[in-house]
């Protein structure tokens, strides 16, 4: 062999092992990459960031020498993370049943105590005079409608009792109450009206009919105005008819239909 054939022979000799060098410095690096992943999402797992873990080892491609065991910590650290979300899940779960079971024994408590405060006796002169006296005797009404009707949503079967308990005593407050009510509504509307030549009366077994007499009363229009002014307070003191006439006796009136319900029905606004 000639020296020059000698020469490049040892050429290519140094060519193949610089590029074998080159490939196995960069699989080299590249394994020690991802070691070094490996390793990161490891210490995520101990600290329970399991989601850091999974989208660091998830860049370790399939060809790399350590994708089997970066599968695997994926499937370890999936599994443990479901673990904590069923845990929080189940802590969570159990704070709301606490809260729920305080509520259901606050409501118990509040309707043993309004049971308790009637049988007391209630003391309704007070709601009198005024007729904003007396609608906050409704109020009172109105809040009692609303502990029943929570209770009647519970499934525990001692509120359930309790509150139909205490429905039965509104409903005989109701009955005893809304007659007076109109009645007083009645007196106290007829002293504001006088100055207007008008005159207000309650009448009827309940006093459910409220009579409007005045010469203002002479046209449909003056009457269909004054009933749109007092409809909804009207409805409100459960008057089941309003009673229109020109002059005290006349026989014939025009009348409004108001409230179709019972005063025993629970008040809700």
């Amino acid at each position: 062999m000639s020296n020059k054939n000698k020469g490049k022979g040892c050429v290519i000799i140094l060519v193949i092992f610089l590029v074998i060098g080159i490939i196995g410095s960069f699989i080299t690096d590249k394994t020690n990459n991802s070691l070094s992943i490996i390793e990161s999402a490891k210490r995520s797992i101990e600290k329970d960031n399991y989601q850091i873990a999974i989208t660091e080892l998830e860049t370790i491609n399939k060809e790399d020498s350590l994708y089997t065991e970066a599968l695997k910590l994926i499937n370890h650290a999936d599994s443990l993370h479901n673990l904590a979300l069923e845990k929080k899940k189940k802590v969570r779960e159990l704070e709301n049943q606490k809260i729920e079971q305080e509520k259901e024994e606050n409501l118990k408590e509040q309707i043993k105590r309004e049971i308790a405060s009637i049988d007391e006796g209630i003391d309704f002169s007070g709601y009198r005079k005024t007729v904003d006296q007396l609608q906050f005797e409704l109020v009172l009404f109105g809040g009692w409608a609303k502990i029943v009707e929570e209770g009647e949503q519970s499934k525990d079967l001692v509120t359930q009792k309790l509150t139909a308990k205490l429905k039965a005593k509104i409903s005989k407050i109701q009955i005893k109450e809304f007659p007076l009510l109109r009645k007083e509504y009645s007196k106290i509307i007829n002293a504001k009206m006088w100055e207007n030549d008008i005159e207000v009366s309650a009448s009827g077994r309940r006093k459910n009919y409220i009579n409007f007499t005045g010469s203002i009363f002479t046209t449909n229009k003056n009457k269909q105005l004054f009933q749109k002014e007092v409809q909804e307070t009207l409805k409100m003191f459960r008057f089941t008819q309003s009673r229109y006439r020109w002059y005290e006796g006349e026989n014939k009136y025009t009348y409004y239909t108001i409230y179709k319900g019972k005063d025993s029905d629970l008040v809700f606004f």
